[in-house]
């Protein structure tokens, strides 16, 4: 069963690795669809455990989405994968910090019950709730 779930996990990179030269080609490196690839490769790398390349990549990501696409659902949801990163990492109160600034910047654009807004917010309980297990 882990033979099969880790043959899955590295087909889905493959999958992301691939999608992403595509956006290159057409987009270019900055292109909101290419860096969207690297925040699904940051996603895998929290489900491998492998919170290095997480950290590294997420980091990355969230600074070209601030350079790029600043306050953008992107921008945004970037925040919060750097944060689950630090919880994972035991860093809280950092975590914390990105999960502020994720949802500060979310309420500025989206109004209290705006399905973004309340995904988001779960989003952040469930990783709080996981990093407690």
């Amino acid at each position: 069963m882990i033979k099969a779930f880790t043959s899955r996990l590295a087909e889905a990179e493959s999958l992301i690795l691939e999608a992403k030269a595509i956006f290159t080609r057409r987009g270019g490196e900055s292109n909101e669809a290419t860096i969207a690839t690297d925040n699904s490769l940051a996603k895998l790398a929290i489900v491998r455990g492998d919170l290095a390349r997480a950290e590294s990549i997420s980091t990355d990501v969230l600074r070209r989405f601030q350079q790029t696409y600043p306050g953008s659902y992107a921008h945004i949801t970037a925040l919060i994968y750097v944060g689950e990163v630090k919880l994972r990492q035991g860093k809280e109160a950092e975590a914390e910090a990105f999960f502020r600034q994720s949802l500060e910047l979310a309420r500025g654009r989206w109004s209290a019950n705006n399905y973004r807004l309340l995904a988001l917010v779960k989003y952040i309980d469930q990783a709080r709730a996981a990093s407690r297990r």
